[in-house]
């Protein structure tokens, strides 16, 4: 049997236990996924919003979706005025887009000047834009160095005309999921501390991966898996997961192992999934070493 279909065959056996567990304890609970909107006017000036919530901002992987909605004018002719949308004018790799960042926080997901019409025309609008994570945990969006300039616009009354853009409107939303925390309680051995890093949105079906390194080579690593927090004494350190399920696989010469995984589906929302990883280590102090704790928050 492969790794990735040993892993599999775990993470389905584990699959009932997650599903009937209390969600994240209080002191995860700023994980998880957030989804917040964001509704901004200037007439020039910076401006900035930050979101009334935060996540953690010590998360080792924060998986994120942003998108805007509307990009809309208001503009000023004589004694007319009127609303624009703009928003098919922004490039869409620059309207929507997120994806995985290594934390911990901050985070930027999107440094850009957003400019219509493209260069060489005059700019009808313009601004430097930031999207992102501050290092509270705080969902941001700026536009700084604004400029609003003309747009032809056909107004009835006076036909095609070079109307004055008064204000600009950005209408979005920001979904952050601060999907995989370190525990630590990482218990040295021979070659020192083994660290686990797991990497995947957690997303059903979707596909992520766990790497050990400085682990002792050519012996066998000891996954536990748990949806539920133990941290209990045990040979020397702190074993983080409740041993519900535990899976033996071989390090190789350079004290690594990679273990892809696929995320099953019907596991709830705001579940956790512990992890930590026990090596045999004539080095440690009671003759096992161990890698730092990991919990992973679905979306």
């Amino acid at each position: 049997m492969s790794i990735r279909s040993t892993a599999r065959a775990l993470l389905l056996c584990l699959a009932p236990a997650l599903a009937l567990a209390p969600t994240a304890t209080a002191q995860y609970q700023a994980a998880g996924k957030v989804t917040w909107g964001f509704d901004v006017t200037t007439s020039g000036d910076d401006v900035v919003w930050t979101s009334p919530t935060s996540v953690d901002p010590g998360a080792t992987e924060f998986n994120s979706v942003y998108q805007l909605d509307l990009v809309e004018v208001t503009w000023a002719f004589s004694f007319l005025t009127g609303t624009l949308d703009v928003t098919d004018q922004i490039p869409p790799e620059q309207s929507q887009g997120g994806g995985a960042s290594v934390g911990p926080a901050p985070i930027t997901l999107l440094s850009a000047t957003l400019v219509t019409p493209a260069p060489p025309e005059p700019p009808s609008v313009a601004a430097d834009v930031h999207i992102g994570l501050d290092a509270g945990g705080f969902g941001s969006f700026s536009a700084t160095n604004v400029t609003l300039g003309s747009v032809s616009v056909d107004t009835g009354l006076f036909g095609l005309v070079d109307v004055t853009i008064t204000s600009i409107r950005v209408k979005g939303s920001l979904s952050m999921h601060a999907t995989w925390l370190d525990l630590g309680a990482s218990l040295a051995g021979s070659a020192g501390a083994p660290q686990l890093t797991p990497s995947g949105s957690l997303e059903a079906n979707s596909d992520g991966q766990l790497e050990l390194t400085n682990a002792a080579p050519d012996t066998g690593a000891f996954f536990v898996l748990s949806g539920t927090l133990l941290a209990a004494p045990f040979k020397g350190g702190l074993l983080i997961p409740f041993p519900d399920v535990f899976i033996g696989l071989p390090t190789d010469g350079a004290g690594a192992l990679s273990v892809p995984f696929t995320w099953p589906a019907g596991i709830p929302s705001r579940a956790a999934l512990y992890m930590q990883v026990w090596v045999p280590d004539a080095g440690g102090p009671k003759g096992f070493a161990a890698s730092n704790g990991v919990a992973g928050l679905t979306p």
